[in-house]
């Protein structure tokens, strides 16, 4: 479950029931009944959900769910186009923008601000340093797995591999500070010797 910065989109997943794991979503001011449900885009337990809290993917204002599963995929989802859209099944195929396989039941997954990423622009076109404005995604794998995604939710560093992983989280030493006064992509593991 996770609620939006502003507090006006409640998002819950379900395990799977049947043949269906759904994403149920909620504007809490008005909560007698969702806004919306969406049922396809995952097949088995929702594991993890985590509405983007930078609002930064590439100069959008657009509101992004992140949500991952048992069924090894992680998806996007416009929540924008969830609140707008006529039917649920027009709401899920609009809103729905990227989708990706990762090959492994995804436990936790979240957002890297895009501060946190920096690429060096070539000289011929003004040289210098700016930032990377597409957001990262980190993901966890029911076990020993970590990866970095791109907004196209395509893994782009290699896979991080250990015994076991028990959690992970960004932190902002100023915003977040992580513990020890440390920042970025945190992780805890452990390991079997």
């Amino acid at each position: 479950m996770d609620v939006s910065s502003d507090g006006n989109i409640l998002v819950a997943g379900t395990e799977k029931d049947g043949e269906d794991a759904a994403i149920v979503f909620w504007d809490p001011r008005n909560a007698s009944q969702p806004l919306a449900t969406h049922t396809s885009t995952h097949s088995d337990d929702i594991t993890t959900l985590s509405i983007d809290p930078y609002r930064t993917i590439s100069d959008s204002t657009a509101l992004y769910l992140l949500s991952g599963s048992t069924d090894c995929l992680l998806s996007l989802t416009n929540l924008d186009a969830v609140t707008t859209a006529g039917s649920e099944e027009e709401s899920e195929d609009i809103a729905v923008e990227q989708v990706s396989n990762w090959g492994c039941s995804i436990s936790r997954a979240g957002w890297v601000p895009p501060k946190a990423y920096k690429t060096v622009i070539s000289q011929e076109s003004g040289g210098g340093e700016e930032e990377d404005r597409s957001v990262r995604i980190w993901s966890t794998s029911d076990m020993e797995s970590m990866a970095l995604w791109s907004y196209e939710a395509k893994i782009d560093d290699p896979q991080w591999k250990t015994d076991y992983i028990l959690d992970a989280g960004f932190c902002d030493a100023e915003e977040n500070p992580g513990p020890w006064g440390t920042k970025g992509l945190l992780k805890w593991c452990g390991t079997n010797e």
